[in-house]
């Protein structure tokens, strides 16, 4: 986040210098990288606090939907769809299902089940997470953006293989309401990309290596409640 101030403070001083040239777009779009910067920021101390509340100021109406998305996946979907159902979708609900063993999120609606999810680091558990991480390169599209994500080396190496080669992650953001917001499920494809890899060099099929890898998130051990719609 030090990084990020430091862009902030930067990035100030250019719309200073472009009031002073009377230069309005440049002015409006500084301005703008200015505040995709804090957004990010933000977002990044909400989450470490686990402050679920705080954490819906910054995410975008995409990232919410698709929580929402998951939790009636959760409560709807029978084992046979559930198996057909993309990786990251599927491990999302096989954690959300254990976790019903021992909270009540039959019973939530969208809102607090994202709260719910910031708050026992499920956003960590599916690695769609932006923690420890800063953005650059920030190239804004009307009311649309794209930061580069910065990561380690290793990761990088990862998303360049020839087996897997999806370039760098980019993370997205989207104006809404007059205010920057992240779309957190931009990264999906990156941790689709990279969890495919290891699934490959696992020899197993995407389902075992989901069971072989989830979080035990209560005393009860994984079961048969991964296959099953959440009870109300």
């Amino acid at each position: 986040m030090k990084t990020n101030r430091s862009i902030f403070f930067l990035l100030t001083l250019l719309c200073i210098n472009a009031l002073a040239q009377n230069d309005s777009e440049q002015v409006a779009r500084a301005f703008d990288k200015a505040k995709i910067l804090l957004s990010f920021d933000n977002l990044k101390t909400a989450l470490l606090n686990e402050d679920g509340k705080e954490v819906l100021n910054y995410i975008d109406s995409r990232t919410f939907n698709y929580y929402g998305g998951i939790l009636k996946k959760s409560r709807t979907l029978d084992s046979t769809a559930t198996e057909k159902l993309p990786l990251f979708d599927k491990a999302f609900v096989f954690i959300t299902r254990h976790l019903s063993l021992k909270d009540k999120i039959g019973l939530m609606n969208d809102t607090s089940f994202f709260i719910y999810a910031v708050e026992h680091k499920m956003i960590d558990k599916i690695g769609s997470s932006i923690g420890g991480t800063d953005i650059d390169t920030i190239i804004i599209s009307k009311d649309s953006a794209k930061a580069r994500l910065m990561v380690s080396k290793q990761v990088q190496d990862i998303l360049q293989l020839k087996d897997i080669n999806i370039g760098l992650p980019g993370l997205y953001f989207y104006k809404e309401r007059d205010n920057w917001k992240v779309n957190l499920t931009s990264q999906i494809p990156f941790t689709y990309a990279a969890i495919k890899y290891a699934v490959k060099n696992a020899g197993l099929s995407e389902t075992e290596f989901l069971l072989a890898n989830m979080p035990q998130e209560s005393k009860e051990k994984i079961g048969s409640e991964i296959w099953k719609p959440i009870e109300p």
